[in-house]
């Protein structure tokens, strides 16, 4: 039995912007922040999520990434910045009722966004949105999960109420789950430095915790 040593695979979901690339190459610095700060704990693994799609489509490329990198370590972190940290949730539900499949060591969702039947219309009649109405429709019909993963959350002390709404909602249905506010951040992960800075020194501690 081999005793080589396997990084935890630490997949990542990006958001999505109308203005510019969601491509790997401008979450690089988040993506290097959180390698330093996981050392040789993690592997991380940049999920590139097709925007002309739907929510079952994203999350089937979370998923797959996740069965793929883990074939090692029977267990992956998932992580994600707005409708990406949604997309690791539903994920994680997928992967927690799995008979086979790896573990969710734990959860990092920054800016989860308020794309939950408990949520989506109050915060879209706040803030307007460019989501199809089929998109829209698939996740009205989705209520937040209950997981029972070790979970970090992360939202900005400026983003709107509604984001701190479902930040809250989530720590409901998350009972091993700390919220953290990111002082003086708006919605903004990779163009923040505090933002995305804060989140890998807190992830540091969280790779080495997580059971």
């Amino acid at each position: 039995m081999s005793d080589l040593y396997h990084p935890t695979p630490f997949i990542f979901a990006p958001g999505r912007s109308e203005h510019f690339a969601d491509g790997e190459e401008s979450y690089k610095p988040v993506m290097d922040a959180m390698h330093t700060a996981g050392g040789k704990l993690i592997t991380p693994v940049f999920v590139a999520l097709d925007w002309s799609k739907n929510p079952a489509h994203w999350d089937e490329q979370v998923l797959h990434t996740a069965l793929r990198e883990s074939h090692n370590t029977g267990e992956v972190f998932l992580a994600g910045f707005s409708l990406g940290a949604v997309a690791a949730v539903r994920t994680a539900a997928r992967l927690q009722s799995m008979q086979e499949g790896p573990r969710v060591k734990g959860l990092l969702l920054a800016s989860l966004a308020p794309r939950f039947a408990e949520t989506v219309d109050g915060a879209i009649a706040r803030v307007p949105t460019t989501l199809s109405e089929e998109v829209l429709s698939d996740y009205r019909s989705y209520s937040f999960p209950d997981l029972k993963v070790p979970t970090q959350l992360y939202v900005g002390e400026r983003e709107g109420e509604y984001m701190h709404r479902q930040a809250k909602l989530a720590q409901d249905h998350l009972p091993y789950s700390e919220l953290m506010i990111v002082a003086d951040a708006g919605h903004d992960l990779r163009g923040d430095s505090r933002y995305y800075e804060l989140l890998a020194q807190q992830a540091g501690r969280f790779f080495v915790t997580a059971p």
